[in-house]
């Protein structure tokens, strides 16, 4: 089997398990001081939006995203961002090969605030552990989490009917 494969595979083992433990992330924006995810979204209905700064369907995503956040995030809802460094850059405007961490780390981090992103975002590694843990085999990709931390459901793709599909499940787990 193909790498694709095995982690659509994997992450549709996921549902109706705990959310894995991560590899360790840094956190920009809203929240800089999040001991893990898990911690993070206790006793909220998670939307994990995994992105990377290259990806149009990821870009044209936040604008949901933040609308779906703004609705519903005093019922419960948090969305959290999850992207990974990848040794270079590259967004609607820019590309930067050989991109020291560092440097990447910013260029997320300005990223993120110019396009509005108004929930945490955790950074991992360049190694790919977090979205092999997570079984991601493209972007972006979404897994919501209820309010006890089990996986509910993955959803890849920004079309009309993933939306539609994700809000309708987040609404049901925010009423449990």
């Amino acid at each position: 089997l193909n790498t694709r494969m095995v982690n659509f595979i994997h992450q549709h083992g996921l549902v109706d398990r705990p959310l894995p433990q991560l590899p360790k992330l840094v956190w920009i924006g809203t929240e800089q001081n999040i001991a893990g995810l898990a911690d993070l979204l206790e006793g909220y209905v998670g939307l994990i939006d995994l992105w990377a700064p290259w990806c149009p369907p990821c870009r044209k995503s936040f604008p949901f995203l933040r609308d779906l956040q703004q609705r519903h995030g005093e019922t419960g809802l948090r969305v959290v961002g999850l992207t990974r460094l990848y040794g270079y850059y590259e967004d609607e405007e820019t590309r930067i090969d050989d991109t020291p961490p560092d440097q990447e780390l910013e260029l997320i981090e300005a990223f993120a605030a110019s396009h509005q992103l108004t929930w945490p975002v955790g950074v991992a590694a360049a190694d790919g552990t977090l979205f092999a843990t997570l079984g991601v085999a493209g972007l972006p990709n979404f897994i919501l989490v209820d309010r006890q931390g089990v996986v509910r459901a993955t959803f890849r793709g920004e079309t009309a009917p993933v939306k539609r599909q994700i809000e309708e499940l987040a609404i049901k787990l925010l009423q449990h």
